[in-house]
């Protein structure tokens, strides 16, 4: 590809293919759960990609030979905290304190991602952020067809409902920072 990352994507795919073909070979490949997941890159060709929500859009996939195991929708915003909650799902271990922030991805009503990037927090849901700041403030954009969020929009319900969340979410998160007493 015309950008430097490409050599090592093309190798990290090339490493993926050699370790499925071994793995295939072993007893234990059949009642296993893959999780491949990315960093966050600063490089890319497409200006999708090329802004504050593009760094943080990198796959998260399960694999299992046996689908059953896998019993969540194929896409849907989700974040690396959401896969400790989604394994335990799928091994059929029930503890409600493994995390307050990630969310099953078997849930039906998923609330989406959260991030924190220059002093604002994101709650990135289907088709909408909310952008809210620790000093209070929040906005509201179609991140799909604003990825810049130059375009804020109107308050409504729907957004004042949304961004009240997020600041709870935000107040347990800074609370539990200054307190030391975070709990994931």
């Amino acid at each position: 590809g015309p950008i430097k990352i490409h050599e090592t994507i093309g190798y990290a795919d090339y490493a993926l293919k050699r370790f499925f073909a071994e793995a295939k070979k072993e007893p234990w490949y059949e009642n296993t759960v893959f999780i491949l997941t990315g960093d966050h890159t600063s490089v890319s060709e497409a200006d999708e990609y090329n802004n504050l929500l593009g760094r943080f859009r990198v796959p998260l996939i399960f694999y299992a030979p046996q689908k059953a195991l896998l019993d969540f929708k194929e896409k849907s915003i989700a974040q690396h905290i959401d896969i400790m909650p989604t394994i335990l799902e799928i091994a059929n271990i029930k503890d409600k304190a493994y995390a307050r922030f990630g969310q099953k991805l078997q849930e039906p009503l998923r609330e989406g991602a959260l991030l924190y990037e220059d002093q604002s927090f994101y709650q990135v849901k289907k088709d909408l952020v909310i952008k809210g700041s620790p000093k209070g403030g929040f906005a509201a954009f179609l991140w799909r067809k604003d990825p810049l969020m130059k375009n804020p929009l109107e308050q409504s319900q729907k957004t004042q409902k949304s961004a009240k969340k997020l600041q709870a979410k935000m107040q347990y998160y800074v609370n539990g920072l200054i307190e030391d007493r975070l709990n994931f």
